[in-house]
Order: C-alpha cells, then structure tokens, then sequence
C-alpha cells in the first residue's frame, strides 16, 4: 500500500447510469448514507484525517479566507465571524472560485495597466489576456466592456511578514463573461468569474 504525498490531491468522478463493478445499483436514497459514512472513514483512516474535508464559511476580504476546511464529521472551528464588518469584502454573490489564472490587463495601445498608490488604475481597460495553459498557445485575449472601480484589501498589516497588499477589479468581457481580477505585486490575476 503506498501512502499519499504531502500535498497531494485525490480526486474522483462519478459517472452517471454505470454502476461501478461491484457496487450497489440502488438509488441513493435506498443505500441510504451509511456506505458514504463507512468509504469516508475508510479514506480518513487510510489518509489521515484531512483526506476528506467539508465545506463551511468563515468570515474574511478575500474569498479564499473565507473558505473553511474541516474534516469529516468535525465541527467547523472558524478563525473569523462572519457576522465582522469585512471592510474590502466582496458582496454577495460570491465568484466561483476555482483557481488563479494569470492575466494581463492592457490599454488599447497593449501597454499593462498599472495601479496607483491610491489603488487607482493608471489607464483604461481595453483587452485582457489569460494565460489558460502552459504554452503561449494558450493565451486568450477578450475584449474589455465594462469595468468597476478598483478597490483596495489590505490584511494583516500589522505583521509584516504577512501583509497582502492588492488592488481588485470587476470586469465584464465581449463574451458575456463577469470576472474578479486582482493586483498583486505587479501582477494581475483572475480571482473568480461570476455565472
């Protein structure tokens, strides 16, 4: 038996109408979830306690702060109220959040728009490019519609070793697309995508 690497994710697909060799052809509601509470136990003693988490909110400025992983079957312990004034937070409906997608922000000249020390944007939004992949094939570019103001989030201030300084942004694409860009140490990101 090999164990999972520190940082390693493990991942399913569940695939509907084919019933796995060996397993149950029931519905779920008449399995019931005592087969699910015996698997979870089963990776969690395999695994560790964190190979199977559960979501539960927190409070938080940033979305990823306010996601909370407990393991299974463990009350969620949150390290900040969610009932707190968040200044800087996003209001609701969050952006789904997947991961970070480098960007570039551009001018309709291709020049990177920069922000200012005020967290102002120094030009304005024509293009923005994605890097989706690994390859500069796998760049995108779209057309900027419409963009909201920048707005400031700066947590743990007081610890310098911690401090996150960035500048976000709501854009709409040519494509109907909704997105959450953030700066950060000169660099855009894509921080979510509203659906």
């Amino acid at each position: 038996m090999t164990s999972m690497p520190l940082g390693a994710e493990a991942r399913g697909e569940v695939l509907p109408g084919r019933p796995l060799p060996g397993s149950s052809v029931l519905p779920p509601a008449q399995t019931g979830t005592a087969k699910v509470s015996r698997a979870f136990t089963r990776l969690q003693g395999k695994h560790g306690l964190e190979a199977v988490l559960m979501p539960a909110l927190q409070g938080g400025r940033l979305p990823e702060e306010e996601n909370l992983w407990t393991p299974w079957q463990h009350a969620p312990e949150p390290e900040r109220g969610r009932d707190a004034t968040w200044e800087g937070r996003l209001p609701a409906p969050q952006p789904l959040l997947l991961r970070t997608v480098p960007a570039a922000l551009l001018d309709s000249d291709g020049r990177d728009i920069g922000v200012s020390l005020r967290y102002g944007l120094m030009g304005r939004p024509r293009w923005l490019s994605l890097q989706e992949g690994p390859s500069r094939r796998d760049r995108t570019r779209s057309e900027v519609r419409a963009w909201s103001r920048s707005w400031p989030v700066e947590s743990h201030w007081w610890d310098p070793g911690v401090i996150r300084r960035l500048a976000r942004l709501q854009v709409l694409l040519d494509d109907g697309r909704g997105l959450l860009l953030y700066r950060e140490d000169g660099r855009w990101q894509v921080a979510g995508c509203y659906e």
